[in-house]
């Protein structure tokens, strides 16, 4: 249906009704034909032309009489399976012989749609086509097809509203989390251990080494180590120097890295044999090459794009600083919190694992990398570390899931980076039923930094929805 120009129902009727007068005048052209001309892409998915069909008869139904057999109500026979992904039936009514109103069924493809979200379509139809018949001169662009309260839930119930970010960037809190608590152990790894104090003087002079070979604002260092407390002394460098941290994964192909440095053009490469500058006192702007601004770059990471050719996102201290504001209040962060940093420097669900930890008080376990790997082992980590704050992809909880049950500590799993199986979620709940772990499924980009929504689960809403794959509302200080 052509609705360009924004036209008035009564225009739009016309129109249609034009385009189907024509359209009548090759009725007769076979099918087979037509798709020989045509020659659309094939795929089993799909009907190849035409996805969603709308049958309307106006013809009243005929009767049915025969000697000695007196026909009652009409009865339609049934279909196992539908032929497009929606197909509308509509069969004009009528009553001594005037007509009298419309029905109609709606047949719908039920690996594509839930009834409720077939139901609600067909409400919003009805809804729509009342009322432009009532008003057949206003536009059919005005008309609403949202009722007054699904307005509202969009606009409002989804989307807390906007909040103000506090003028900071992310050296800054992480040095006054570090006067809060100088002695409490910030970061671990293998039998590796810093304090906030020594995590904090340690990155000082590192910072200092990286102004001295030009790091600054709008400006990118690569960070190419393994997993390791040394990781964290470099990301945390490059921020205070006022730089960019560019995650380099060293077990990349080369030609991978070649094309991130060459979009890139870091001013240094912190590798294993350079992390190590002595200790430092915290920089100021005094110190740094530029001030350093909440616009600056804190990050780029780079995705697979769409092209094939890596993509890098650059985000702003901004951004990191009002993901963290936002969901603060709903994990309560705090001290006694011990967060896995599970994923990759190189994946941003990275960002929320350190700075959930050290922006709190937290403890950061950064997981090695072979025990990522082994479900086995890595339960055997948060047992041992008494890790409250586990981030997973879908998948990889998959195979959690399927190790042993342990009495863990977890306060909460966060589910991030795939589409999560709320009948997969159900295995975890029956499977450990005395667990006090909230899971939570979070949904975002890397262009939107990290997360965008938020919805914590239960077992009565996974059970109900477990045909689907719900995101939640946005963060609170985020719009959808």
């Amino acid at each position: 249906t052509d609705v360009s120009g924004d036209p008035t129902f009564r225009e739009l009727l016309a129109r249609v009704r034009g385009v189907d007068l024509a359209a009548f005048e090759n009725q007769d052209l076979p099918f087979e034909r037509l798709m020989e001309i045509l020659d659309p892409p094939r795929s089993l998915a799909r009907h190849p032309l035409f996805q969603v069909m709308l049958a309307f008869d106006s013809n009243p139904a005929a009767s049915f009489a025969m000697p000695g057999l007196e026909v009652g109500e009409r009865a339609e026979a049934g279909r196992d399976s539908a032929k497009f992904d929606l197909n509308f039936e509509l069969r004009g009514t009528h009553e001594n012989g005037a007509p009298a109103g419309i029905t109609g069924a709606v047949e719908y493809a039920t690996d594509l749609f839930d009834p409720s979200t077939v139901e609600v379509l067909v409400a919003r139809l009805v809804r729509l086509v009342g009322h432009l018949v009532a008003h057949p001169d206003e536009r059919v662009g005005q008309a609403d097809v949202l009722t007054a309260e699904e307005r509202d839930l969009l606009l409002t119930g989804w989307n807390p509203g906007v909040r103000e970010v506090p003028d900071v960037v992310l050296p800054e809190l992480f040095e006054a989390q570090v006067r809060r608590t100088p002695d409490a152990v910030a970061v671990t790894c293998g039998g590796d251990s810093l304090t906030y104090a020594e995590l904090n003087a340690r990155a000082n002079g590192l910072a200092r080494s990286l102004v001295e070979r030009g790091a600054g604002p709008e400006r990118f260092v690569a960070v190419m180590l393994p997993r390791s407390v040394e990781m964290i002394v470099a990301v945390l460098a490059v921020l205070k120097s006022g730089a960019a941290y560019l995650p380099v994964d060293p077990t990349l192909p080369q030609h991978r890295i070649d094309v991130m440095f060459e979009d890139v053009a870091p001013v240094a490469v912190i590798t294993e044999d350079s992390v190590d500058h002595g200790l430092g006192a915290d920089l100021t702007d005094d110190d740094r090459i530029s001030p350093l601004r909440q616009e600056n770059p804190a990050y780029v990471i780079y995705t697979s794009g769409t092209t094939g050719r890596p993509k890098g996102v650059m985000i702003p201290h901004r951004d990191v600083v009002s993901l963290m504001r936002g969901t603060e209040d709903q994990y309560g962060f705090g001290t006694d919190d011990v967060w896995a940093m599970v994923a990759s420097l190189a994946f941003d669900v990275s960002v929320w694992e350190i700075w959930g930890a050290l922006l709190y008080g937290g403890r950061l376990v950064v997981v090695p990398r072979d025990v990522t790997r082994s479900p086995e082992e890595l339960v055997d980590l948060l047992a041992a570390e008494r890790v409250t704050v586990l981030n997973q992809t879908p998948s990889a909880f998959y195979e959690l899931i399927r190790t042993e049950p342990r009495d863990l500590p977890l306060r909460w799993v966060v589910f991030a980076g795939e589409a999560l199986s709320f009948e997969r979620v159900q295995e975890w709940y029956a499977t450990r039923p005395e667990s006090r772990a909230r899971l939570v499924n979070m949904y975002g980009i890397t262009e939107t930094t990290v997360h965008t929504t938020i919805l914590e689960l239960d077992p009565v809403l996974v059970a109900e929805s477990s045909a689907r794959s719900l995101i939640g509302p946005a963060i609170p200080g985020l719009a959808l």
